[in-house]
Parts: structure tokens; sequence; C-alpha cells
């Protein structure tokens, strides 16, 4: 007597197959399962399957929300450009609308301010620009601006950095004194030797004397 056939699932072909029913319960699923885990690599024409498409960029708001918890951290680390770029594509957008922001706490709004000096676009410069030179402005901010304006635009910011070296307050000079030091300017180094003899402060000269260090490094020959 032959023995009984039982209906199995449909293989990829389309063609049914049989099982002796004397292989039982367990061994139609353990089929079923292996032609479940061959259809997930294969389409019905047996070509392998198209990789998973990526998931869409995040939202505007979403990133906004996760960059604002970045610059609310007490004490964030190792932030640069790379780490900025894979929070989303509207970061610059969202660092210029939070560094503008009256609203905003100084902490996070100074450190948008700061931060755009990842980001040398027509809309940072003029934002930095603006900012810096705005009449009702404190201390910190005008700091800030120097700095990252000199860091995200250092062969053009020589005639724009070199100002402050006069402001009355002596920790905005010590901060562009340092930010003559981050300029790829050849002008530079005389800017800052003209300006030491004259400076009262000892941290302003201070500054200006790194910076002069950091300029004399760079262009001193590399062994090879």
């Amino acid at each position: 007597m032959k023995p009984r056939l039982h209906l199995a699932w449909l293989g990829a072909t389309g063609r049914k197959s049989v099982v002796p029913g004397r292989m039982g319960v367990r061994m139609r699923h353990v089929i079923a399962l292996a032609l479940l885990v061959v259809a997930s690599f294969a389409t019905h024409d047996g070509r392998a399957a198209p990789p998973a498409k990526a998931p869409p960029a995040t939202t505007r708001p979403l990133q906004s929300a996760a960059l604002l918890d970045l610059l609310r951290a007490p004490h964030p680390t190792g932030i640069d450009r790379r780490r900025l770029d894979r929070i989303g594509p509207d970061i610059p957008a969202l660092l210029v609308e939070h560094a503008t922001n009256a609203r905003l706490d100084s902490q996070p709004r100074l450190r948008a301010l700061g931060w755009l000096q990842y980001y040398a676009t027509p809309r940072t410069h003029a934002v930095l620009h603006e900012v810096m030179n705005a009449r009702a402005v404190d201390t910190p901010t005008v700091r800030i601006a120097v700095r990252a304006f000199a860091i995200a635009f250092p062969t053009g910011a020589l005639d724009t950095v070199r100002p402050f070296l006069q402001h009355r307050d002596p920790y905005v000079r010590e901060a562009a004194a340092f930010a003559l030091g981050d300029l790829d300017d050849a002008r530079a180094r005389a800017v800052l030797e003209d300006f030491l003899p004259r400076e009262t402060e000892l941290f302003v000269r201070d500054a200006g004397m790194v910076s002069l260090r950091r300029i004399g490094e760079r262009a001193a020959p590399r062994a090879e």
C-alpha cells in the first residue's frame, strides 16, 4: 500500500510539493520555516531581493529637539562638524535660528553661536558679522562670535577681526588676539607684532604671544 500523501506549502516556483504523511507535523513545520527563510532573501523569479530602503530623513522638529538637547547639556564633549551633521541636514539653519533667538537661555544660545564655526556659509558669515558689530551686545557674545568667525573664514577674516584688537573691553581684545592665530593669512603676524607693544593687559598680551607661536609653527618647514 502506498503511503498517504499530504499537500504542503507552495514553493518559490509555484508548484505544489508533497510530503509523506509519516514525516509528521514537525517535518512540515521545518519545511515551512525553510521556505520562509528562502523567500526573505529572494524574489519569486529567483533573483536576490533589493536591499531595504534607508529610513526617511528625520524631520526638522526632531532635529531641532536633538540639537537643543546637545546645546543644553551640562558639558557636551566631542563636538565637531561630523557629529552635528549626524543629527540631520537642517543643522546649519537651526544653529542660526538658535543663535539669534533672544528668548533662548544664554548658554545654548552662545553655544549655537560658537558652533557656527563648523559651517562656512554665506548665511553664517552674515549672522556672525552682524552679531559682532551689533550695538547692544554683551562681551561673551562678541568674544564667541569673533572666534567663530575667524575659524569659519580663516582666509578672509583679518579685516573684520583686526578692529576688535582696539575694543574697550580687554576680554574682547583677548578673543581677537586668539582669533588672529586661527587665520590663514600671512598678514596676521605683522598685525600682532604691531599690537602687542601697545597692549596694557598682561592676559591679552599672553593671548597674542600664543597666536604668534601658532603662526610660527604653521610657517615652519615640516621635517620629512
